[in-house]
């Protein structure tokens, strides 16, 4: 079953059994014609719900249908492990639980790089601090011999010549 299926059982369950076609799309974040097509599929291949298609209002628009869980998918889901399978994933988007896994691992890669970026500007920073201290501290006898660090500190003291 895909994703989209598993949610929208695990919608029907948290509804109580039962759901229009706009608050499955609502709950699981995918368009009703996606939505219909696989609650079709579930019962008509399954068996697992069922449609109540409930008429036409007086100018002819389609009444919402509803589908509920059959009682043999109420204890079929009852045993299901659906914590994983939130609103917003369809198509084949995996469980939110990977997902926030995968999105933790990418965050920590990103603050280790930033933080490596940030700890080589602060250094960069402590080198120029430390080399106009040292042309305070020695202002009638500065010459390039006299400030610490690397060419980059020198430039950005006394400038590129």
């Amino acid at each position: 079953m895909s994703d989209l299926t598993i949610e929208i059982l695990a919608a029907l369950k948290n509804e109580g059994g039962s759901a229009t076609t706009s608050e499955l799309s609502s709950l699981t974040g995918a368009d009703s014609n996606k939505v219909k097509y696989r609650y079709r599929k579930l019962a008509e291949k399954y068996g697992l719900v069922n449609i109540d298609r409930q008429g036409t209002y007086d100018n002819g628009v389609s009444l919402p249908n509803i589908v509920s869980l059959t009682d043999t998918c109420r204890e079929i889901v009852k045993e299901m492990n659906l914590a994983d399978f939130h609103a917003g994933e369809s198509g084949n988007e995996r469980p939110t639980k990977a997902r926030l896994d995968e999105l933790e691992r990418d965050l920590t890669v990103l603050e280790n790089h930033v933080g490596d970026d940030v700890q080589d500007r602060l250094n960069q920073h402590e080198a120029v601090i430390q080399a106009l201290v040292t042309i305070i501290v020695k202002i009638d006898d500065v010459s390039m011999n006299d400030l610490p660090g690397n060419d980059v500190v020198r430039d950005a003291v006394m400038g590129d010549n």
